[in-house]
């Protein structure tokens, strides 16, 4: 009898270890999807290249937020670039990963921001192609990325 009842305690624990464990997942779940990225979905946040800066290593970017919030962007550093692959975008693998600064900038009285990225240490220079510069931004726990296309020849 008391093997009986050793053993329906080891399954209760058991059992609400499981439960704890799937709940768990489902919750981290759906916090991630209520982070959803959206992809140039503000039309009050652009984002483009300055004229004559564009190199294969680096270019100047200059972002245009007209919202009226006064949202943080992320330092020079805080990025990615995108290849279009047969007609497909695909993350660029990087050479050198650099350290993220907690460096943020906010637009000016133009309701402007200007960066110069160099992306030469951790992607090297970009080969012939058509790329994708992707930045991003939290806005009320939303993650959304912003996205400036151009070509290298």
């Amino acid at each position: 009898m008391k093997k009986s009842e050793n053993f329906k305690k080891v399954l209760i624990v058991l059992l609400s270890t499981i439960l704890v464990i799937l709940s768990s997942c489902f919750i981290e779940e759906k916090i991630e999807s209520s982070r959803k990225i959206e992809m140039n979905s503000i039309d009050d946040i652009t984002m483009t290249i300055k004229e004559h800066t564009l190199t294969k290593t680096s270019m100047s970017i200059i972002i245009t937020d007209t919202t009226g919030f006064n949202n943080a962007y992320g330092g020079g550093c805080e990025y990615r670039i995108d290849k279009k692959i047969n007609g497909d975008w695909q993350e660029m693998k990087k050479i050198k990963n650099l350290p993220s600064y907690l460096e943020v900038f906010y637009v000016d009285e133009q309701n402007k921001l200007e960066f110069d990225i160099d992306w030469s240490i951790t992607y090297g220079e970009l080969e012939t192609g058509e790329y994708r510069l992707v930045k991003s931004i939290d806005i009320e726990k939303k993650l959304y990325e912003f996205t400036v296309e151009f070509e290298i020849f």
